[in-house]
């Protein structure tokens, strides 16, 4: 009989590689998807067809098909279309297009790095809109749990690799530090990484596992977390991003946890969903103090010219977690599912 965790990594292994390429959701999505199937042979002419909404589900789409490339990539889409000269441009065209339209997040944020995680921590420009875990915490219902679980898909299945991607273009005391913060997602030294467990609790929630049934019930928002880091880290120019993200997330990660882990206990769920939010509570308490003093505090002095890109990475995960919640607390409270198909989490027991 095989191990439960061997389980896990066997099916880690099959979603974050070799899924089906998802089926387009409007005009930049279906045009992203003719550049890599060969229907369309043509310029991409992306521009046009861009919305003003920086968290549009087409558009999102899109850019996370694109940006998968360079992962997992996808069934029967060749491994060398990853720099197709087309596909850099549309991935491009993406990138500027959501550097864009959510430049003015930045602006909110005090200049110095450190002051502006703190000014997001204490609440600083709040809509007053209790988060994802709050709201789980107090009132959410198991339905609720699986489904926020489901909103974590693409960037939570591959958990770290998106950040992985940005060692090469670090020295000294950032690149150490990201090194260590790395070795504890990947599970070095344990029985199985943070995504390996992350899947399990997706299982143990009662919510789909197949990333073919996943897609079609996720809203753009859904993407953004993780083509804000494939933004920093595929882009050497960018490469602050990746650090201001990740401080951000792992210096707002025990909190929150800390409430899921309520609201798992409160509900009674399946000790799978619980341990994922408890691990995170252990790892991310000693992730914060690393992340505070090597991305905050020193690496805006080894690599001053990175400043701008640190503030950003900070300031769009922290829109990002605000529209996030804003979308699925706004829908869970009056009863509505989060998901944009078929109640999918409401199954979730």
């Amino acid at each position: 009989m095989s191990h439960p965790i061997a389980a896990v990594a066997s099916q880690r292994a099959q979603l974050s590689g070799g899924d089906r390429l998802p089926a387009a959701v409007g005009p930049v999505s279906g045009l992203v998807r003719s550049i890599l199937t060969g229907t369309s042979g043509g310029p991409a002419p992306l521009g046009p067809m861009l919305p003003d909404d920086p968290f549009d589900a087409d558009a999102q789409l899109a850019w996370f098909t694109l940006n998968s490339l360079h992962y997992g990539g996808w069934d029967g889409v060749a491994d060398e279309l990853e720099w197709s000269p087309r596909v850099v441009a549309a991935r491009r065209a993406l990138e500027a297009w959501f550097v864009e339209a959510t430049a003015d997040a930045v602006e909110a944020l005090p200049a110095d790095p450190h002051d502006a995680v703190r000014h997001v921590l204490a609440g600083g420009n709040d809509s007053h809109q209790p988060g994802v875990a709050s709201y789980l915490a107090d009132r959410g219902t198991a339905a609720d749990v699986a489904e926020s679980l489901v909103l974590r898909f693409p960037y939570q299945r591959i958990e770290a690799d998106p950040h992985t991607f940005v060692l090469p273009r670090l020295t000294g005391t950032a690149k150490r530090a990201l090194c260590e913060v790395q070795t504890g997602e990947y599970g070095v030294g344990h029985r199985c990484s943070h995504a390996e467990l992350y899947l399990e609790a997706l299982r143990s929630s009662g919510a789909p596992t197949e990333a073919e049934a996943i897609w079609p019930q996720l809203p753009g928002i859904a993407y953004a977390t993780c083509n804000l880091i494939s933004l920093g880290s595929l882009n050497r120019a960018r490469r602050g991003l990746v650090l201001g993200q990740l401080a951000l997330f792992e210096m707002d990660s025990v909190g929150p946890n800390t409430k899921l882990v309520a609201a798992c206990d409160r509900l009674g769920l399946p000790a799978g969903v619980r341990r994922f939010f408890h691990v995170h509570v252990l790892a991310d308490a000693e992730h914060e103090r690393i992340v505070e003093a090597a991305f905050l505090r020193d690496y805006p002095r080894e690599d001053p010219g990175q400043l701008d890109n640190i503030r950003f990475g900070i300031a769009v995960q922290a829109l990002i977690d605000r529209r996030l919640a804003a979308h699925a607390v706004g829908r869970w409270s009056v009863g509505r599912s989060a998901l944009t198909g078929p109640t999918v989490g409401r199954c979730a027991a």
